[in-house]
Order: C-alpha cells, then sequence, then structure tokens
C-alpha cells in the first residue's frame, strides 16, 4: 500500500471518530422526558385562555389564631324545633293495612266484640285496600289520609245518633301502611314504618344499625316529593348538629354514598406520593404527611408545605392556599389540628439546593460528554 492511501486511510478514521461523539449529542434533547408538541395540532379558543393564575389563587399562612378560628367553625351546633318534643305540626294520617284500636267507653260490645281476651292487633279495626273501615252503628267510613283525630271526632258525629254522648278514643294498633327506606352505607339498609311518632334522620340511621365504615357521611341524600337535600351525618352525629336532624315523611329515602370520591391527594417531596382516604372522622394536615411516611429529610424545603383547597369559581377564585412553615418541628402543633377536606392537596415543595443539584445532576453526562469529544478531537489533531 502507498505512503498516500495510508495517510487518506488514517484521515479518514479520524473524521470517524470526530463525527462519532457528535452524532450521539445529536441525538440527545435539551429537557429529559416525553411531551407533547401543540404547533401542528388545531388549538381551541376560550374565553379565558389568557388568564393569570395568580390572580384567581389566595394564599394564606398557617397561623395559630387560623387553627383555632377554623376549629371553631367547625364545631358548631344548631337546635332543631320542627324535631323537638311537643312538635305539633305533625300527624300521623292512616293508610291502607294499619289496623286501628277504637274504644267507645261504657260499651264494651263495640270495644271488643270478639271477647275481651284478644289483642289489641287482633281485635282491631283493619283499614281497607281501598282506604274504608267497617264499624258498628256506623257502617263503611273512609278513613285513608285521615288523622285518628279526624277519625274520633268523625266517629262520634256518626255514633251520637245511636248512643247518648259517646266517648270515642281512636289510635293506631299498628303501623304498616307508610314507609321510609334507608339505603347506602348502612349496616342494615331497608325500610322502616313511619308512625305517629316524628321519624328523624336519627331515628332512621339508628334502626338501620348507624353507618359502615367507608360511608360519605357528609353528604347523606334525602329525597322528598322527588327532590334531593344534602344532610351532613357528621354535623349531626359527631358534632350535635341539630338542624341536620330533619324529619322524614312517607316515601322518603334516605340514601348514604361510600367515600369513594373523598381523597386527599399528598406530592411533592414525601417518601410516597400518595391519594389517601379521609375517612370517617377527618384528616389533618399532620396525619396526611405522617401517612405519606414523612416529609423527605434531604429533599424538601419545610418551609414549604402547602394544603391547595379548590373552591370552584367562586368570585374569580379556583383555589385557596395555605402555607405552613415547618422549619421548626414545634410547628407540628398546627398541622396536628388543622383539618383537611376532601379533595384537598398537600403538596411540599423542593429544597432550592435540591433544585440546582437536580440541573446539575442532568447536565453532568453532556459535559463529560462534550470533554471528551474535545479531548478526542485533540488526540486525533495531535496524531502523527
Amino acid at each position: 500500500m502507498s505512503i498516500t492511501k495510508r495517510i487518506n486511510k488514517m484521515n479518514s478514521f479520524k473524521w470517524i471518530l470526530l463525527a462519532f461523539p457528535l452524532a450521539l449529542l445529536s441525538g440527545c434533547t435539551i429537557v429529559p422526558g416525553s411531551s407533547i408538541s401543540t404547533i401542528s395540532k388545531d388549538k381551541q379558543d376560550v374565553p379565558d385562555s389568557d388568564f393569570n393564575i395568580n390572580d384567581m389563587v389566595d394564599v394564606t399562612t398557617i397561623t395559630p389564631s387560623l387553627v383555632n378560628q377554623m376549629s371553631a367553625d367547625i364545631i358548631k351546633t344548631n337546635s332543631n324545633p320542627s324535631t323537638s318534643f311537643g312538635n305539633k305540626s305533625y300527624a300521623y294520617k292512616v293508610g291502607a293495612g294499619d289496623i286501628l284500636r277504637i274504644t267507645v267507653y261504657n260499651h264494651p260490645e263495640l270495644t271488643n266484640p270478639q271477647g275481651q281476651y284478644r289483642s289489641a292487633k287482633e281485635a282491631g279495626v283493619l283499614v281497607k285496600n281501598d282506604g274504608t273501615i267497617i264499624f258498628p252503628y256506623v257502617g263503611e267510613l273512609k278513613v285513608s289520609g285521615m288523622s285518628v283525630e279526624k277519625i274520633r271526632s268523625t266517629l262520634s258525629e256518626r255514633l251520637v245518633k245511636y248512643i247518648e254522648d259517646p266517648q270515642v278514643d281512636v289510635s293506631v294498633a299498628e303501623f304498616a301502611s307508610q314507609k321510609v327506606y334507608v339505603s347506602g352505607s348502612v349496616n342494615i339498609p331497608g325500610k322502616q314504618p313511619v308512625t305517629d311518632v316524628p321519624l328523624t334522620v336519627m331515628d332512621a340511621i339508628g334502626a338501620a344499625g348507624g353507618i359502615t365504615s367507608d360511608a360519605d357521611w357528609e353528604h347523606a341524600v334525602i329525597t322528598h316529593a322527588g327532590k334531593n337535600e344534602i344532610v351532613s351525618l357528621r354535623s349531626l352525629l359527631q358534632m350535635g348538629d341539630l338542624s341536620q336532624n330533619k324529619t322524614l315523611y312517607p316515601g322518603d329515602s334516605l340514601y348514604v354514598p361510600r367515600n369513594d370520591e373523598l381523597k386527599i391527594t399528598v406530592m411533592g417531596e414525601v417518601t410516597t406520593q400518595t391519594t389517601l382516604n379521609t375517612g370517617l372522622y377527618g384528616m389533618t394536615l399532620a396525619e396526611a404527611i405522617a401517612n405519606s411516611e414523612g416529609i423527605s429529610q434531604s429533599h424538601a424545603d419545610a418551609s414549604g408545605i402547602f394544603v391547595i383547597r379548590p373552591t370552584g369559581t367562586n368570585e374569580g377564585k379556583i383555589a385557596k392556599i395555605y402555607q405552613l412553615n415547618m422549619s421548626d418541628a414545634a410547628s407540628m402543633v398546627m398541622a396536628t389540628q388543622f383539618h383537611l377536606k376532601p379533595n384537598d392537596v398537600v403538596y411540599v415543595t423542593t429544597a432550592p439546593i435540591t433544585r440546582w443539584n437536580s440541573v446539575i445532576k442532568q447536565l453532568l453526562p453532556s459535559i463529560s460528554l462534550i470533554n471528551k469529544t474535545i479531548t478526542t478531537t485533540r488526540m486525533i489533531k495531535n496524531w502523527p
């Protein structure tokens, strides 16, 4: 092989060595990870596409006074006059299937025509499917939809033709015509009879064996006359808020949903990023951090513990942000008293030095490759 060919071959080899690292560099991207390009895609215009997120959130520092104020808002009780003892606005309406106990004093032949040893239920007067009863001297009487007081006065008016000054008493021996339905996350779902004593939410939950551990007791639903009303069983049963103890009427339904959607998300520099269930008794900020195995002692900025709470679009604000400085571990006392709400996001920020180290860590391979390329180029250039 001639000397000229050997030199040309060595020069070609030099350029191959030089081009190899450059090809590697050309395949690298500045930002790691995948992405979605929006350059050639159709974009839908929306009215608030130029919104400023800073104008749509409020930031509040978590302080002892704030914690005390929020705790006072949680522990708040109210009375409910509609369920107070002696409420005269409620009156049971007799219906088909009920058994009435009708007593005409001094006239046992009308009170117990089948014998005095029979029970009130057996000796009672059944309300037939058409809503009527049959009583001596009175005959057939339509009683469906009437209160016992109205039935008593009607019987007295009819009997006065046959009995001088009749003394009549009417009560319900068995309630069978009207019911409410309790379903969802309760221990004993099913129907419950409506009686002459007002049936309240607390009564219905108690008769259903209480709520289960997976119940969403903040959003129980009462359906009455085709309309839904939300009641908080937590406020009622745990806080004693009797304003939530609504009266249930015939045909109503009480539904207790599951708490699957009541989640709290913990993100950022914690040991385990996770989604937590609030449970029956809620969750504090300290519990959420503990359930995520604590903040990262090597990466987290303890002064930047944030609770992001969605507020909808009320008055142009979409979220309220609460910040807790945990640089001093004593501030965990406030975290134990700060109650989270469903859909809250707990975010632990990254320490500035951690961000810098992350940038350097990503740049080091590229810097090392460039350094090797320069070194290799110099070696090739200095080859004999």
